[in-house]
Protein backbone atom coordinates (compact mmCIF):
# COMPACT_ATOMS: atom_id res chain seq x y z
CA UNK A 1 0.00 0.00 0.00
CA UNK A 2 2.89 2.54 0.72
CA UNK A 3 4.61 1.72 -2.08
CA UNK A 4 1.77 2.07 -4.11
CA UNK A 5 0.92 5.31 -2.85
CA UNK A 6 4.74 6.88 -3.17
CA UNK A 7 4.70 5.45 -7.10
CA UNK A 8 1.39 8.04 -7.67
CA UNK A 9 2.95 11.10 -5.63
CA UNK A 10 4.41 13.23 -8.36
CA UNK A 11 8.38 13.45 -7.76
CA UNK A 12 11.86 14.50 -9.61
CA UNK A 13 13.68 11.88 -6.55
CA UNK A 14 15.06 9.06 -8.25
CA UNK A 15 15.80 7.98 -4.76
CA UNK A 16 11.99 7.80 -3.56
CA UNK A 17 11.02 6.55 -7.26
CA UNK A 18 13.61 3.81 -6.49
CA UNK A 19 12.60 2.89 -2.98
CA UNK A 20 8.63 2.58 -3.77
CA UNK A 21 9.95 -0.43 -6.56
CA UNK A 22 12.32 -2.05 -3.62
CA UNK A 23 9.29 -1.32 -1.22
CA UNK A 24 6.76 -3.36 -3.72
CA UNK A 25 8.86 -6.47 -4.38
CA UNK A 26 10.03 -6.68 -1.31
CA UNK A 27 6.53 -6.61 -0.02
CA UNK A 28 5.09 -9.36 -2.61
CA UNK A 29 7.83 -12.00 -1.34
CA UNK A 30 7.21 -10.83 2.38
CA UNK A 31 3.63 -12.02 1.67
CA UNK A 32 4.96 -15.19 0.01
CA UNK A 33 6.97 -15.63 2.25
CA UNK A 34 4.30 -15.35 5.15
CA UNK A 35 1.81 -17.64 2.86
CA UNK A 36 4.10 -20.70 3.20
CA UNK A 37 4.75 -20.11 6.94
CA UNK A 38 0.84 -19.90 7.26
CA UNK A 39 0.29 -23.07 5.00
CA UNK A 40 3.06 -24.91 7.31
CA UNK A 41 1.69 -24.84 10.38
CA UNK A 42 1.54 -27.55 12.13
CA UNK A 43 -2.70 -28.69 11.65
CA UNK A 44 -2.72 -25.90 9.01
CA UNK A 45 -3.62 -26.43 5.24
CA UNK A 46 0.04 -28.14 4.49
CA UNK A 47 -0.82 -31.03 7.20
CA UNK A 48 -3.94 -31.57 6.73
CA UNK A 49 -4.92 -31.11 2.40
CA UNK A 50 -1.13 -31.50 1.56
CA UNK A 51 -0.48 -34.99 3.92
CA UNK A 52 2.63 -33.58 5.45
CA UNK A 53 3.41 -35.11 8.98
CA UNK A 54 3.41 -32.74 12.54
CA UNK A 55 7.20 -32.94 12.19
CA UNK A 56 8.16 -31.70 8.22
CA UNK A 57 5.54 -28.83 8.67
CA UNK A 58 6.95 -27.71 12.11
CA UNK A 59 10.33 -27.67 11.15
CA UNK A 60 9.07 -25.34 7.26
CA UNK A 61 7.21 -23.18 9.80
CA UNK A 62 9.95 -22.87 11.76
CA UNK A 63 12.45 -21.67 9.17
CA UNK A 64 10.03 -19.52 7.54
CA UNK A 65 9.36 -17.57 10.71
CA UNK A 66 12.88 -17.56 11.56
CA UNK A 67 14.50 -15.82 8.11
CA UNK A 68 11.53 -14.25 6.66
CA UNK A 69 12.00 -10.82 7.64
CA UNK A 70 15.85 -10.88 7.53
CA UNK A 71 15.94 -12.27 4.14
CA UNK A 72 12.80 -9.42 2.80
CA UNK A 73 15.11 -7.01 4.14
CA UNK A 74 18.48 -8.03 2.86
CA UNK A 75 16.12 -8.49 -0.92
CA UNK A 76 14.79 -5.12 -0.08
CA UNK A 77 18.19 -3.10 0.33
CA UNK A 78 19.89 -5.52 -2.81
CA UNK A 79 16.69 -3.92 -5.31
CA UNK A 80 17.21 -0.44 -3.50
CA UNK A 81 21.23 -0.41 -4.58
CA UNK A 82 21.01 -2.35 -7.99
CA UNK A 83 18.01 0.25 -9.35
CA UNK A 84 19.83 3.57 -8.64
CA UNK A 85 21.77 4.66 -11.64
CA UNK A 86 24.69 6.09 -9.93
CA UNK A 87 26.57 3.10 -10.03
CA UNK A 88 29.91 4.35 -9.33
CA UNK A 89 28.37 5.69 -6.02
CA UNK A 90 25.96 2.66 -5.01
CA UNK A 91 27.61 -0.82 -6.69
CA UNK A 92 30.15 -1.69 -4.00
CA UNK A 93 27.45 -1.60 -1.15
CA UNK A 94 25.25 -3.50 -4.33
CA UNK A 95 27.87 -6.20 -4.39
CA UNK A 96 28.32 -6.19 -0.48
CA UNK A 97 24.22 -6.81 -0.36
CA UNK A 98 24.16 -9.13 -2.74
CA UNK A 99 27.15 -11.34 -1.40
CA UNK A 100 24.95 -10.75 1.99
CA UNK A 101 22.05 -12.55 0.28
CA UNK A 102 23.90 -15.37 -1.25
CA UNK A 103 25.54 -16.18 2.21
CA UNK A 104 21.88 -16.28 3.95
CA UNK A 105 21.09 -18.65 0.89
CA UNK A 106 23.76 -20.81 1.54
CA UNK A 107 22.63 -21.21 5.18
CA UNK A 108 19.34 -21.81 4.59
CA UNK A 109 19.73 -24.15 1.58
CA UNK A 110 22.04 -26.14 3.89
CA UNK A 111 19.45 -26.32 6.50
CA UNK A 112 16.92 -27.16 4.52
CA UNK A 113 18.31 -30.11 2.85
CA UNK A 114 19.60 -31.22 5.51
CA UNK A 115 19.33 -34.91 5.64
CA UNK A 116 18.95 -35.27 9.71
CA UNK A 117 17.34 -32.48 11.28
CA UNK A 118 15.33 -30.85 8.21
CA UNK A 119 11.90 -30.31 6.49
CA UNK A 120 12.59 -33.11 3.67
CA UNK A 121 14.61 -35.48 6.27
CA UNK A 122 11.05 -36.74 6.94
CA UNK A 123 10.55 -37.52 3.20
CA UNK A 124 14.18 -39.21 2.69
CA UNK A 125 13.46 -41.06 5.59
CA UNK A 126 9.77 -42.71 4.93
CA UNK A 127 10.82 -43.44 0.92
CA UNK A 128 14.98 -44.25 1.51
CA UNK A 129 15.01 -46.11 -1.70
CA UNK A 130 13.72 -43.13 -3.94
CA UNK A 131 16.29 -41.57 -6.63
CA UNK A 132 16.19 -38.25 -4.72
CA UNK A 133 17.08 -40.04 -1.21
CA UNK A 134 19.37 -41.55 -2.34
CA UNK A 135 21.34 -38.31 -3.07
CA UNK A 136 20.28 -36.26 -0.38
CA UNK A 137 23.94 -35.22 0.28
CA UNK A 138 24.85 -34.24 -3.60
CA UNK A 139 21.30 -32.10 -3.27
CA UNK A 140 22.11 -30.26 0.40
CA UNK A 141 26.04 -30.07 -0.90
CA UNK A 142 24.92 -28.88 -4.75
CA UNK A 143 21.99 -26.35 -3.39
CA UNK A 144 24.21 -24.84 -0.50
CA UNK A 145 27.22 -24.28 -3.57
CA UNK A 146 25.27 -22.15 -5.66
CA UNK A 147 25.09 -19.04 -3.69
CA UNK A 148 28.58 -19.66 -3.15
CA UNK A 149 29.23 -19.51 -6.69
CA UNK A 150 26.86 -16.62 -7.39
CA UNK A 151 28.41 -14.58 -4.21
CA UNK A 152 31.87 -15.41 -6.21
CA UNK A 153 30.58 -14.10 -9.52
CA UNK A 154 29.78 -10.77 -8.14
CA UNK A 155 32.75 -9.94 -6.13
CA UNK A 156 34.96 -10.79 -9.09
CA UNK A 157 33.32 -8.65 -11.47
CA UNK A 158 30.58 -10.60 -12.96
CA UNK A 159 27.81 -8.98 -11.36
CA UNK A 160 24.80 -8.35 -13.79
CA UNK A 161 25.58 -11.85 -14.88
CA UNK A 162 25.22 -13.05 -10.70
CA UNK A 163 22.30 -11.26 -10.43
CA UNK A 164 20.15 -12.28 -13.89
CA UNK A 165 21.37 -15.98 -12.83
CA UNK A 166 20.02 -15.41 -9.55
CA UNK A 167 16.69 -14.07 -11.02
CA UNK A 168 16.44 -17.19 -13.14
CA UNK A 169 17.11 -19.69 -10.02
CA UNK A 170 14.61 -17.85 -8.20
CA UNK A 171 11.67 -18.15 -11.17
CA UNK A 172 12.92 -21.80 -11.66
CA UNK A 173 12.12 -22.70 -7.76
CA UNK A 174 9.20 -20.61 -7.90
CA UNK A 175 7.90 -22.44 -10.82
CA UNK A 176 8.73 -25.79 -9.74
CA UNK A 177 6.88 -25.13 -5.63
CA UNK A 178 3.74 -23.68 -7.48
CA UNK A 179 3.51 -26.59 -9.48
CA UNK A 180 4.54 -28.95 -6.54
CA UNK A 181 1.68 -27.30 -4.33
CA UNK A 182 -0.58 -27.68 -7.77
CA UNK A 183 -0.23 -31.62 -7.88
CA UNK A 184 -0.39 -32.56 -4.52
CA UNK A 185 -3.37 -30.47 -4.10
CA UNK A 186 -4.75 -32.53 -7.40
CA UNK A 187 -3.59 -35.82 -5.86
CA UNK A 188 -5.73 -35.09 -2.70
CA UNK A 189 -8.34 -34.06 -4.68
CA UNK A 190 -8.16 -37.27 -6.43
CA UNK A 191 -8.09 -39.06 -3.57
CA UNK A 192 -11.46 -37.41 -2.40
CA UNK A 193 -12.98 -37.87 -5.70
CA UNK A 194 -12.27 -42.04 -5.23
CA UNK A 195 -13.19 -42.35 -1.65
CA UNK A 196 -16.26 -40.61 -2.57
CA UNK A 197 -17.02 -42.86 -6.11
CA UNK A 198 -16.70 -45.85 -3.50
CA UNK A 199 -18.60 -44.93 -1.38
CA UNK A 200 -21.72 -44.01 -3.91
CA UNK A 201 -20.83 -47.33 -5.73
CA UNK A 202 -20.97 -48.79 -2.10
CA UNK A 203 -24.53 -47.37 -2.07
CA UNK A 204 -25.80 -48.11 -5.02
CA UNK A 205 -24.75 -51.40 -5.08
CA UNK A 206 -26.43 -51.87 -1.37
CA UNK A 207 -29.79 -50.37 -3.17
CA UNK A 208 -29.79 -52.54 -5.50
CA UNK A 209 -29.53 -56.35 -3.52
CA UNK A 210 -32.71 -57.52 -2.06
CA UNK A 211 -33.14 -57.38 1.79
CA UNK A 212 -32.79 -60.21 4.01
CA UNK A 213 -31.30 -62.53 1.41
CA UNK A 214 -27.87 -64.73 2.31
CA UNK A 215 -26.12 -65.35 -1.25
CA UNK A 216 -24.89 -68.26 -2.16
CA UNK A 217 -21.74 -69.82 -3.75
CA UNK A 218 -23.20 -69.15 -7.02
CA UNK A 219 -22.95 -65.55 -6.44
CA UNK A 220 -19.37 -64.44 -6.88
CA UNK A 221 -19.90 -66.67 -10.07
CA UNK A 222 -22.47 -65.41 -11.39
CA UNK A 223 -21.38 -61.57 -11.05
CA UNK A 224 -17.72 -62.45 -12.56
CA UNK A 225 -19.06 -64.10 -15.64
CA UNK A 226 -22.15 -62.21 -16.48
CA UNK A 227 -21.59 -58.74 -14.95
CA UNK A 228 -18.83 -56.84 -13.57
CA UNK A 229 -19.53 -55.68 -10.09
CA UNK A 230 -19.54 -51.94 -8.02
CA UNK A 231 -20.91 -50.99 -11.87
CA UNK A 232 -18.18 -51.84 -13.46
CA UNK A 233 -15.95 -49.77 -12.32
CA UNK A 234 -12.11 -49.82 -11.54
CA UNK A 235 -11.42 -46.81 -9.12
CA UNK A 236 -7.72 -48.04 -8.50
CA UNK A 237 -7.31 -48.44 -12.67
CA UNK A 238 -9.19 -44.71 -12.83
CA UNK A 239 -7.32 -42.95 -9.85
CA UNK A 240 -3.87 -44.48 -11.24
CA UNK A 241 -4.92 -43.00 -14.64
CA UNK A 242 -6.04 -39.59 -13.37
CA UNK A 243 -2.71 -39.20 -11.78
CA UNK A 244 -0.74 -40.35 -14.77
CA UNK A 245 -2.13 -37.18 -16.89
CA UNK A 246 -1.54 -34.99 -13.60
CA UNK A 247 1.94 -35.95 -13.56
CA UNK A 248 2.51 -35.81 -17.09
CA UNK A 249 1.30 -32.33 -17.20
CA UNK A 250 3.71 -31.12 -14.54
CA UNK A 251 6.44 -32.40 -16.27
CA UNK A 252 5.64 -30.57 -19.66
CA UNK A 253 4.71 -27.49 -17.63
CA UNK A 254 7.90 -27.48 -16.19
CA UNK A 255 9.61 -28.71 -19.10
CA UNK A 256 8.17 -25.18 -21.25
CA UNK A 257 8.27 -22.66 -17.84
CA UNK A 258 12.00 -23.70 -17.86
CA UNK A 259 12.50 -23.24 -21.50
CA UNK A 260 11.02 -19.85 -21.63
CA UNK A 261 13.04 -18.94 -17.96
CA UNK A 262 16.07 -19.67 -19.68
CA UNK A 263 16.14 -19.34 -23.13
CA UNK A 264 16.77 -15.99 -23.02
CA UNK A 265 20.39 -16.77 -21.09
CA UNK A 266 21.49 -20.38 -22.03
CA UNK A 267 23.12 -20.04 -25.72
CA UNK A 268 22.68 -23.13 -26.41
CA UNK A 269 18.38 -23.36 -25.69
CA UNK A 270 18.03 -19.94 -28.30
CA UNK A 271 20.25 -21.33 -30.63
CA UNK A 272 17.74 -24.17 -31.94
CA UNK A 273 15.42 -21.07 -33.20
CA UNK A 274 18.29 -20.24 -35.58
CA UNK A 275 18.19 -23.78 -37.05
CA UNK A 276 15.73 -23.41 -39.93
CA UNK A 277 14.42 -27.33 -41.03
CA UNK A 278 11.81 -25.85 -44.03
CA UNK A 279 10.04 -23.44 -45.01
CA UNK A 280 6.32 -22.91 -45.56
CA UNK A 281 4.19 -20.69 -47.81
CA UNK A 282 1.30 -19.01 -45.43
CA UNK A 283 -1.56 -16.98 -46.62
CA UNK A 284 -1.15 -14.90 -49.45
CA UNK A 285 -1.27 -11.22 -48.87
CA UNK A 286 -2.13 -8.67 -51.39
CA UNK A 287 0.52 -6.04 -52.41
CA UNK A 288 -2.03 -2.88 -53.74
CA UNK A 289 -3.53 -0.53 -50.97
CA UNK A 290 -6.36 1.28 -53.07
CA UNK A 291 -8.72 0.14 -55.91
CA UNK A 292 -6.54 1.96 -58.46
CA UNK A 293 -3.45 0.48 -57.91
CA UNK A 294 -2.72 -3.40 -59.39
CA UNK A 295 -2.84 -6.05 -56.90
CA UNK A 296 -0.09 -8.49 -56.39
CA UNK A 297 -0.32 -10.90 -54.74
CA UNK A 298 2.70 -12.75 -52.54
CA UNK A 299 3.18 -15.58 -50.33
CA UNK A 300 4.61 -14.85 -47.18
CA UNK A 301 7.64 -17.93 -46.29
CA UNK A 302 7.66 -19.00 -42.63
CA UNK A 303 10.22 -20.63 -41.24
CA UNK A 304 10.17 -24.22 -39.12
CA UNK A 305 13.03 -24.28 -36.92
CA UNK A 306 14.06 -27.31 -34.91
CA UNK A 307 12.83 -25.30 -31.45
CA UNK A 308 9.00 -25.66 -33.48
CA UNK A 309 10.23 -29.21 -33.99
CA UNK A 310 11.25 -29.82 -30.45
CA UNK A 311 7.37 -27.91 -29.46
CA UNK A 312 5.81 -30.46 -31.64
CA UNK A 313 7.30 -33.44 -30.32
CA UNK A 314 6.16 -32.45 -26.92
CA UNK A 315 2.74 -31.30 -27.70
CA UNK A 316 2.40 -35.26 -29.38
CA UNK A 317 3.99 -36.74 -26.56
CA UNK A 318 0.92 -34.64 -24.29
CA UNK A 319 -1.69 -35.99 -26.81
CA UNK A 320 -0.89 -39.77 -26.61
CA UNK A 321 -1.00 -39.16 -22.71
CA UNK A 322 -3.50 -36.93 -22.68
CA UNK A 323 -5.64 -39.39 -25.00
CA UNK A 324 -5.12 -42.10 -22.77
CA UNK A 325 -6.06 -40.89 -18.94
CA UNK A 326 -8.34 -37.44 -19.81
CA UNK A 327 -11.05 -39.78 -20.45
CA UNK A 328 -10.02 -41.46 -16.74
CA UNK A 329 -11.07 -37.59 -15.88
CA UNK A 330 -14.28 -37.31 -17.82
CA UNK A 331 -15.18 -40.67 -15.86
CA UNK A 332 -14.49 -40.10 -12.86
CA UNK A 333 -16.12 -36.60 -12.94
CA UNK A 334 -19.20 -37.92 -14.43
CA UNK A 335 -19.67 -40.82 -12.08
CA UNK A 336 -19.74 -38.07 -9.43
CA UNK A 337 -22.31 -36.22 -10.91
CA UNK A 338 -24.41 -38.60 -13.01
CA UNK A 339 -25.71 -41.99 -12.56
CA UNK A 340 -24.82 -43.40 -15.71
CA UNK A 341 -23.92 -47.25 -16.99
CA UNK A 342 -21.40 -48.51 -18.08
CA UNK A 343 -21.86 -47.86 -21.75
CA UNK A 344 -22.32 -44.10 -21.55
CA UNK A 345 -19.59 -43.75 -19.35
CA UNK A 346 -17.72 -46.13 -22.12
CA UNK A 347 -19.05 -44.23 -25.27
CA UNK A 348 -17.93 -40.84 -23.69
CA UNK A 349 -14.29 -42.01 -22.56
CA UNK A 350 -14.36 -43.60 -26.12
CA UNK A 351 -15.34 -40.37 -27.72
CA UNK A 352 -13.15 -37.65 -26.15
CA UNK A 353 -10.21 -40.12 -26.72
CA UNK A 354 -10.76 -39.18 -30.38
CA UNK A 355 -11.51 -35.86 -30.07
CA UNK A 356 -8.59 -35.54 -28.11
CA UNK A 357 -6.49 -36.90 -30.39
CA UNK A 358 -7.82 -35.05 -33.94
CA UNK A 359 -6.77 -31.89 -31.87
CA UNK A 360 -3.10 -32.75 -30.91
CA UNK A 361 -2.42 -34.06 -34.94
CA UNK A 362 -4.24 -30.71 -35.95
CA UNK A 363 -1.58 -28.58 -33.40
CA UNK A 364 0.98 -30.57 -34.05
CA UNK A 365 0.65 -30.21 -38.01
CA UNK A 366 -0.06 -26.27 -37.63
CA UNK A 367 3.31 -26.30 -35.61
CA UNK A 368 5.14 -28.08 -38.36
CA UNK A 369 3.47 -25.37 -41.14
CA UNK A 370 1.28 -28.25 -42.83
CA UNK A 371 -2.13 -26.71 -43.13
CA UNK A 372 -4.98 -28.27 -44.82
CA UNK A 373 -4.22 -26.28 -48.17
CA UNK A 374 -1.06 -28.51 -48.61
CA UNK A 375 -1.95 -31.33 -47.82
CA UNK A 376 -5.64 -31.54 -49.43
CA UNK A 377 -4.81 -33.54 -52.29
CA UNK A 378 -2.81 -35.66 -50.71
CA UNK A 379 -5.69 -36.61 -48.19
CA UNK A 380 -7.73 -37.20 -51.30
CA UNK A 381 -5.50 -39.49 -52.66
CA UNK A 382 -4.55 -41.39 -50.00
CA UNK A 383 -8.76 -41.82 -49.01
CA UNK A 384 -9.54 -43.02 -51.99
CA UNK A 385 -6.52 -45.49 -52.42
CA UNK A 386 -7.25 -46.55 -48.40
CA UNK A 387 -11.20 -46.75 -49.19
CA UNK A 388 -10.57 -49.67 -52.17
CA UNK A 389 -7.58 -51.45 -50.27
CA UNK A 390 -8.56 -51.20 -47.04
CA UNK A 391 -12.21 -51.40 -46.93
CA UNK A 392 -12.94 -53.50 -44.45
CA UNK A 393 -11.31 -51.99 -41.75
CA UNK A 394 -13.02 -48.53 -42.93
CA UNK A 395 -16.10 -50.42 -42.61
CA UNK A 396 -15.13 -51.79 -39.31
CA UNK A 397 -13.90 -47.75 -38.10
CA UNK A 398 -17.55 -46.32 -39.24
CA UNK A 399 -19.54 -49.44 -38.09
CA UNK A 400 -17.57 -48.53 -34.25
CA UNK A 401 -18.53 -45.12 -34.01
CA UNK A 402 -22.24 -46.10 -35.12
CA UNK A 403 -21.87 -48.40 -32.34
CA UNK A 404 -20.68 -45.74 -29.74
CA UNK A 405 -23.53 -43.11 -31.37
CA UNK A 406 -26.36 -45.22 -31.63
CA UNK A 407 -25.27 -47.89 -29.05
CA UNK A 408 -27.30 -50.69 -30.01
CA UNK A 409 -24.83 -52.59 -27.93
CA UNK A 410 -22.79 -51.03 -25.10
CA UNK A 411 -20.14 -52.18 -22.83
CA UNK A 412 -21.45 -54.78 -19.81
CA UNK A 413 -24.55 -55.45 -21.98
CA UNK A 414 -24.86 -59.21 -22.28
CA UNK A 415 -25.51 -60.23 -26.03
CA UNK A 416 -25.66 -63.30 -27.90
CA UNK A 417 -23.97 -63.66 -31.78
CA UNK A 418 -24.17 -66.62 -33.34
CA UNK A 419 -23.35 -70.03 -30.87
CA UNK A 420 -21.65 -67.78 -27.88
CA UNK A 421 -23.29 -65.58 -25.22
CA UNK A 422 -21.06 -63.17 -22.94
CA UNK A 423 -20.80 -59.54 -21.93
CA UNK A 424 -19.75 -56.73 -24.28
CA UNK A 425 -15.70 -55.66 -22.62
CA UNK A 426 -14.64 -53.57 -24.94
CA UNK A 427 -15.43 -51.58 -28.49
CA UNK A 428 -12.44 -50.49 -30.28
CA UNK A 429 -12.38 -48.52 -33.44
CA UNK A 430 -12.12 -52.01 -35.18
CA UNK A 431 -13.66 -54.33 -33.27
CA UNK A 432 -15.57 -55.27 -30.43
CA UNK A 433 -14.49 -57.86 -27.57
CA UNK A 434 -16.80 -59.83 -25.96
CA UNK A 435 -16.10 -62.65 -23.04
CA UNK A 436 -18.07 -65.78 -22.62
CA UNK A 437 -18.71 -67.62 -19.20
CA UNK A 438 -15.57 -69.37 -19.60
CA UNK A 439 -13.76 -66.05 -19.53
CA UNK A 440 -12.89 -66.57 -23.30
CA UNK A 441 -12.20 -63.49 -25.09
CA UNK A 442 -14.13 -62.88 -28.70
CA UNK A 443 -13.03 -60.44 -30.60
CA UNK A 444 -15.77 -59.55 -33.53
CA UNK A 445 -14.97 -56.73 -36.22
CA UNK A 446 -17.92 -54.46 -35.62
CA UNK A 447 -19.43 -54.36 -39.13
CA UNK A 448 -20.49 -57.94 -38.30
CA UNK A 449 -22.47 -56.54 -35.34
CA UNK A 450 -24.17 -53.49 -37.46
CA UNK A 451 -24.95 -55.68 -40.42
CA UNK A 452 -25.79 -59.02 -38.69
CA UNK A 453 -28.42 -60.21 -35.84
CA UNK A 454 -27.59 -59.98 -32.34
CA UNK A 455 -29.00 -60.76 -29.52
CA UNK A 456 -28.99 -57.76 -26.81
CA UNK A 457 -30.75 -59.71 -23.58
CA UNK A 458 -30.20 -55.78 -21.39
CA UNK A 459 -30.47 -53.06 -24.77
CA UNK A 460 -33.98 -51.77 -22.65
CA UNK A 461 -34.41 -53.83 -19.38
CA UNK A 462 -32.58 -55.91 -17.52
CA UNK A 463 -35.39 -57.68 -16.26
CA UNK A 464 -35.22 -61.39 -17.34
CA UNK A 465 -37.49 -64.33 -17.09
CA UNK A 466 -37.01 -67.82 -16.09
CA UNK A 467 -38.66 -70.67 -16.94
CA UNK A 468 -38.35 -74.07 -14.91
CA UNK A 469 -40.30 -77.07 -16.49
CA UNK A 470 -41.78 -80.01 -13.83
CA UNK A 471 -42.97 -83.25 -14.64
CA UNK A 472 -45.43 -84.80 -12.01
CA UNK A 473 -46.82 -88.51 -12.09
CA UNK A 474 -50.47 -88.93 -13.69
CA UNK A 475 -53.08 -88.65 -10.47
CA UNK A 476 -51.60 -85.35 -9.15
CA UNK A 477 -53.86 -82.52 -8.38
CA UNK A 478 -53.18 -80.19 -10.64
CA UNK A 479 -54.12 -77.15 -8.86
CA UNK A 480 -52.24 -78.65 -5.52
CA UNK A 481 -48.78 -78.38 -8.07
CA UNK A 482 -49.83 -74.76 -8.67
CA UNK A 483 -49.82 -73.90 -5.55
CA UNK A 484 -46.41 -75.11 -4.16
CA UNK A 485 -44.69 -73.95 -7.34
CA UNK A 486 -46.49 -70.55 -6.65
CA UNK A 487 -45.53 -70.65 -2.79
CA UNK A 488 -42.21 -71.60 -3.34
CA UNK A 489 -40.95 -68.84 -6.22
CA UNK A 490 -43.08 -65.78 -3.81
CA UNK A 491 -40.60 -66.67 -0.84
CA UNK A 492 -37.60 -66.46 -2.73
CA UNK A 493 -35.79 -62.95 -2.69
CA UNK A 494 -34.61 -62.73 -6.38
CA UNK A 495 -38.13 -63.53 -7.74
CA UNK A 496 -40.02 -60.27 -8.21
CA UNK A 497 -43.27 -59.46 -7.70
CA UNK A 498 -43.99 -57.57 -10.78
CA UNK A 499 -44.15 -58.80 -12.97
CA UNK A 500 -45.60 -61.78 -10.61
CA UNK A 501 -44.53 -65.57 -11.18
CA UNK A 502 -47.15 -67.72 -12.97
CA UNK A 503 -47.45 -71.23 -13.61
CA UNK A 504 -48.76 -72.75 -16.93
CA UNK A 505 -50.19 -76.41 -16.86
CA UNK A 506 -48.74 -77.40 -20.15
CA UNK A 507 -50.18 -80.71 -21.29
CA UNK A 508 -50.34 -83.94 -21.28
CA UNK A 509 -47.19 -85.93 -21.77
CA UNK A 510 -46.14 -89.53 -22.71
CA UNK A 511 -45.75 -90.13 -18.69
CA UNK A 512 -46.32 -87.04 -16.94
CA UNK A 513 -48.62 -83.65 -16.54
CA UNK A 514 -46.24 -80.87 -17.62
CA UNK A 515 -46.27 -77.86 -15.36
CA UNK A 516 -44.04 -74.52 -16.60
CA UNK A 517 -42.88 -72.12 -13.78
CA UNK A 518 -42.09 -68.49 -14.87
CA UNK A 519 -40.48 -65.64 -12.98
CA UNK A 520 -38.50 -62.93 -13.22
CA UNK A 521 -35.14 -61.60 -11.82
CA UNK A 522 -34.34 -58.18 -11.83
CA UNK A 523 -30.68 -58.08 -13.00
CA UNK A 524 -28.16 -60.93 -14.79
CA UNK A 525 -26.35 -61.37 -12.47
CA UNK A 526 -29.09 -63.24 -10.21
CA UNK A 527 -29.63 -65.91 -12.98
CA UNK A 528 -27.39 -68.62 -12.16
CA UNK A 529 -28.13 -68.08 -8.63
CA UNK A 530 -31.56 -68.08 -8.84
CA UNK A 531 -31.71 -71.41 -10.99
CA UNK A 532 -29.85 -72.98 -8.28
CA UNK A 533 -31.94 -72.01 -5.63
CA UNK A 534 -35.37 -72.55 -6.86
CA UNK A 535 -34.57 -75.99 -8.43
CA UNK A 536 -33.70 -76.97 -4.61
CA UNK A 537 -36.78 -75.66 -3.15
CA UNK A 538 -38.70 -77.45 -5.78
CA UNK A 539 -37.19 -80.59 -4.96
CA UNK A 540 -37.52 -79.62 -1.22
CA UNK A 541 -41.31 -78.53 -1.54
CA UNK A 542 -42.55 -81.69 -3.67
CA UNK A 543 -41.00 -84.10 -0.83
CA UNK A 544 -42.91 -82.50 1.40
CA UNK A 545 -45.66 -82.32 0.01
CA UNK A 546 -46.32 -86.06 -1.26
CA UNK A 547 -45.63 -84.70 -5.10
CA UNK A 548 -43.76 -87.43 -6.58
CA UNK A 549 -41.95 -86.56 -10.61
CA UNK A 550 -42.40 -88.68 -13.17
CA UNK A 551 -40.06 -90.84 -14.48
CA UNK A 552 -40.49 -92.33 -17.95
CA UNK A 553 -42.58 -95.46 -18.22
CA UNK A 554 -42.17 -98.27 -21.12
CA UNK A 555 -44.89 -101.06 -21.48
CA UNK A 556 -42.43 -104.36 -23.18
CA UNK A 557 -44.54 -106.93 -24.95
CA UNK A 558 -43.65 -109.84 -26.28
CA UNK A 559 -44.57 -112.06 -29.10
CA UNK A 560 -43.41 -115.73 -29.37
CA UNK A 561 -42.53 -117.14 -33.12
CA UNK A 562 -45.96 -117.44 -34.21
CA UNK A 563 -47.25 -113.89 -32.89
CA UNK A 564 -48.73 -114.65 -30.05
CA UNK A 565 -49.03 -113.61 -26.73
CA UNK A 566 -47.54 -115.74 -23.65
CA UNK A 567 -47.48 -119.51 -24.32
CA UNK A 568 -43.65 -119.99 -25.55
CA UNK A 569 -42.74 -116.47 -24.22
CA UNK A 570 -44.31 -116.95 -20.97
CA UNK A 571 -42.67 -120.11 -20.51
CA UNK A 572 -39.47 -118.48 -21.63
CA UNK A 573 -39.94 -115.95 -18.88
CA UNK A 574 -40.71 -118.87 -15.93
CA UNK A 575 -37.36 -120.69 -17.47
CA UNK A 576 -35.32 -117.59 -17.23
CA UNK A 577 -36.84 -117.01 -13.93
CA UNK A 578 -36.19 -120.55 -12.53
CA UNK A 579 -32.92 -120.54 -14.00
CA UNK A 580 -32.26 -117.16 -11.89
CA UNK A 581 -33.87 -118.71 -9.22
CA UNK A 582 -31.29 -121.68 -8.91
Amino acid sequence: LIASRLRVVPTDSEFITVFAVALEKSSIVLAAMQLFAEISAPGCLAQSLLGWSEQTCLAWHRIFRRYTYLFVGIIFFAILTGELTDRVKWDALHRLIFTVLQLVLCWVFWKVFDPHSGPLAGSWQEKPTHWLSRYKTLWQWSSATLPIVLALLALVGYMYTAVELTKRFAESLALCVALYLAVALGERLIGQFSARLVALLTQRGNSGKPPHHEPSDLTGVAEASIHSPDLGVDVHSLSQRVHRLVLAGAIVIVAWGLWEIWRDVAPALSFLDRIVLWQHATQPVPSGDKSSEQTVTTLVMQSVTAADLLIALLIGILTIIASRNIPAVIELVLLQRLRVDSGVRYAFAALARYVLFLIGIVVVARKLGVSWNNVQWLAAAVTVGLGFGLQEIFANFVSGLILLFERPIRVGDLVTIGQTTGTVMQIRTRATTIRDFDGKDLVIPNKQLITGEVVNWTLSDKITRLTFVVGVEYGTEPERVQDVLLQVAKNHPLVLSDPAPAVLFDGFGSWDLRFKLFVHVAALEHRLQTINELNAAIARAFAEAGIMMAFPTYVVNLRDSHGKFGTSAERFLNHDTRGDAS
